[in-house]
């Protein structure tokens, strides 16, 4: 990625777009839309923007997002197995603790279901075994992976 930005067809700061994607979701996610954008350049374009502008909101910041994304997959149980790793990545990358996560899947536990939090622990637990966090250290918070 370039220092400077370039501008799209749409006054977006495309480049910054981009670098948004890398940060929530990590490098593996930027290459397969890159990958996508040789074949469906629109398609991908959108996908790029919406997800930049999600986290835009004057209201909700970034990381409020990312855990109420991450309540809402949990009570789709193994369905959404997939995307609730991809956001717990994502919560991870956009600076929340393993404490906030967390917490998180006990109110998932206490006003949805506790299967679907016990499965959304086993899961994040997998997330921060990837993340090499100490499983004992709920507050832990670490840089992104590269």
């Amino acid at each position: 990625m370039s220092d400077s930005f370039e501008m799209d067809e749409i006054g977006g700061d495309r480049e910054y777009r981009w670098y948004e994607v890398r940060q929530a979701y990590g490098a593996a996610v930027e290459q397969a839309l890159r990958q996508l954008e040789t074949i469906e350049p629109d398609l991908t374009r959108e996908l790029v923007e919406s997800s930049g502008s999600c986290w835009q909101g004057a209201q909700i910041d970034a990381k409020a997002k990312e855990l109420v994304a991450i309540a809402v997959l949990m009570t789709a149980g193994s369905q959404r197995r997939s995307q609730l790793k991809a956001r717990l990545h994502s919560a991870l990358n956009m600076g929340c603790s393993k404490r906030a996560i967390l917490e998180t899947v006990l109110e998932v536990a206490l006003c949805a279901d506790f299967k679907l939090a016990a499965n959304g622990v086993r899961i994040a637990r997998e997330v921060f075994q990837e993340r090499s966090y100490d499983a004992n250290d709920p507050s832990e918070s670490a840089p992104a992976p590269t």
